[in-house]
């Protein structure tokens, strides 16, 4: 359900922007929406960018109306939010941070950094994911997620 409310939230902030949707495909760790951001503004990019983390988040605020205790809902929606904004490989994060670097230095620029950004991001993940794991503390899942990242990265996607 999660997902689906992340990717609807990416569809109505393409939208919004005009952005042509070409369909939504399949990915290592999820879906992705696939549409012509290049089309857009940096600044209109970025808000695409970040409609599935927006989408979550006013999920959670909905789950969380009624009070009393956590709903799954709530926590996985915050989950995939925070987690889509981190600058990871293959993240919304990285497309936010590369659209919103465009605006003040260029697409070369941008690139670098992004790139640079998502690195250390992969690296700090992985020295999570291994620091719970050697420590038994359920790290199979961030190990899990830490391949996902490398085959994003380095697979061609």
């Amino acid at each position: 359900m999660t997902l689906l409310i992340h990717e609807a939230g990416h569809i109505a902030a393409a939208l919004i922007c005009g952005a042509p949707l070409l369909g939504i495909r399949a990915r290592p760790g999820g879906l992705s929406l696939v549409c012509r951001t290049e089309r857009l503004s940096y600044p209109r990019a970025a808000f695409v960018y970040a409609g599935g983390a927006a989408a979550n988040l006013l999920a959670a605020a909905a789950a969380r109306v009624g009070g009393g205790a956590l709903s799954p809902l709530c926590a996985f929606s915050v989950g995939a939010a925070v987690f889509n904004l981190l600058p990871l490989p293959g993240s919304d994060g990285v497309g936010i941070l590369y659209s919103l670097i465009c605006c003040f230095a260029g697409p070369g620029a941008a690139e670098r950094i992004s790139r640079a950004a998502a690195d250390l991001g992969m690296l700090a993940f992985w020295v999570a994911a291994v620091y719970l794991s050697l420590t038994g503390q359920g790290g199979g899942a961030a190990l899990a997620a830490a391949v996902l990242m490398l085959v994003c990265r380095f697979g061609g996607d």
